[in-house]
């Protein structure tokens, strides 16, 4: 009769004893590579910027190189980045032609970012990823979101620093505006009003002066006003340029990011307020206007004006304060 081998129960402890501290060994060294992965990758912030191309077209257009420049000189890309450059083509063209395409899509990023200043080293990877697939590519228009190159962007972040002392509370701002007390036909600056750059949204700090300014109106009911718009670093046009009238200067206005390219400033639909690409400084005015009425102030008590750059309080801007003069939106009183 055939009985099988059966280890002794000794030799079963002895193999028990020997593996089981290297499988305890094994899960503590994952456990500290892993925390050291996640530790590492937390020290750094990574961001995505997307350049749109027309079909065929690999140059940069003018919205392109604003967003780039946007972003260099705002140390967004700096020399201490880690830059990747991937080019994409939808799926229109052939194999070859897209990898052509979408590897001088990403070229024409990385150009302009040297021309920029940016150090070469600082890129790190440049490259066409070809065609991207799509289920349905029956569709003889293609997708222009594949028409692409991806800029990704990552900054090591700054170490957290230790709380302030807490100072003493400031002296609290009035509760009016200048509105109550200045006569019909005169002006004033909303000093506190801040947008984001190139932009006609407001930043949060701004609210509160928005809301000092809704008080006033809702207190003093037969006060008209004009809400003004005024841009700054655009020069002025001179008599005779193309484009301004003898003796006076052209209005030019800048460009509105937040305003879809090519959208038209005006609708028939009365009930929104409808805004423009290439009219930053009456949008910012508008957006005051659309605030005030959504609070319920009625349309007949304003109305908004934007005057681009032909209303300068500094005639040559030298200094961020020059500028900063320049970049406002004022509030005059129509009747009272």
């Amino acid at each position: 009769m055939f009985v099988p081998f059966q280890p002794n129960k000794n030799i079963h402890k002895l193999i028990k004893l020997i593996f089981m501290p290297l499988k305890k060994l094994l899960l503590i060294f994952l456990l500290l590579f892993m925390g050291h992965h996640a530790m590492a990758q937390s020290q750094y912030k990574v961001d995505t910027v997307k350049m749109f191309f027309e079909k065929n077209v690999y140059t940069l257009s003018p919205a392109n190189m604003e967003m780039l420049k946007y972003l260099f000189s705002h140390g967004d890309i700096n020399e201490s980045s880690i830059v990747t450059l991937l080019g994409y083509a939808d799926y229109l063209g052939s194999e070859k032609n897209n990898a052509i395409l979408s590897e001088n899509r990403a070229k024409s990023v990385q150009v302009y970012l040297t021309e920029l200043g940016l150090k070469q080293d600082v890129i790190k990877y440049c490259a066409g990823k070809g065609t991207v697939k799509r289920d349905n590519e029956n569709d003889i228009k293609g997708f222009p979101s594949d028409r692409r190159v991806d800029v990704v962007f990552e900054n090591k972040l700054k170490p957290i620093e230790p709380p302030k002392p807490i100072e003493p509370p400031k002296p609290a701002k009035p509760l009016h505006t200048p509105l109550v007390r200045i006569r019909i036909g005169e002006a004033f600056v909303l000093e506190n009003l801040l947008f984001y750059s190139n932009r006609h949204t407001v930043k949060e700090e701004s609210l509160s002066e928005l809301e000092m300014l809704y008080n006033d109106m809702a207190t003093n009911p037969r006060i008209r006003i004009s809400i003004e718009g005024h841009i700054c670093c655009v020069p002025q046009r001179k008599s005779g340029d193309m484009g301004a009238s003898f003796g006076t200067p052209a209005s030019i206005d800048a460009q509105d990011w937040d305003v879809p390219e090519n959208a038209p400033p005006n609708s028939m639909d009365s009930n929104k307020i409808h805004y423009g690409r290439p009219f930053l400084s009456l949008n910012r005015a508008k957006y005051i206007y659309g605030y005030l009425l959504s609070k319920g102030i009625a349309a007949n008590r304003m109305k908004y004006r934007g005057f681009g750059n032909t209303h300068p309080i500094v005639q040559e801007e030298r200094s961020i304060e020059d500028q900063a003069k320049n970049r406002r939106v004022e509030i005059r009183v129509l009747e009272r």
